[in-house]
């Protein structure tokens, strides 16, 4: 029987999530699980979220992983949104 406690969805700046947010939710619904929602602001594209500055494109990136779909809001599943920098491969892992 699996068991999942936590569901990680890396999140990529304004690019369409929502089929994966769905499954996803669906997914963090069925086993009762935490949906932990992550973006990576990566050192070499900072400049994608037209900042003046490193510190303003980690606002702007958690602004925008604040403002996705609220429908995960609607199916109770509890739900961590966050924000780092660095390179995704070494994050994420």
């Amino acid at each position: 029987m699996i068991n999942l406690q936590r569901i990680l969805v890396p999140i990529e700046y304004r690019t369409s999530e929502g089929a994966v947010l769905i499954h996803a939710c669906s997914l963090a619904q069925k086993y009762d699980a935490e949906l932990h929602l992550l973006h990576v602001v990566e050192d070499r594209v900072f400049g994608r979220f037209r900042a003046s500055s490193r510190h303003e494109t980690v606002r702007l990136a958690r602004e925008d992983l604040e403002a996705l779909p609220d429908g995960i809001a609607a199916s109770n599943v509890k739900t961590k949104r966050e924000v780092r920098q660095g390179s995704p491969s070494q994050v994420i892992v």
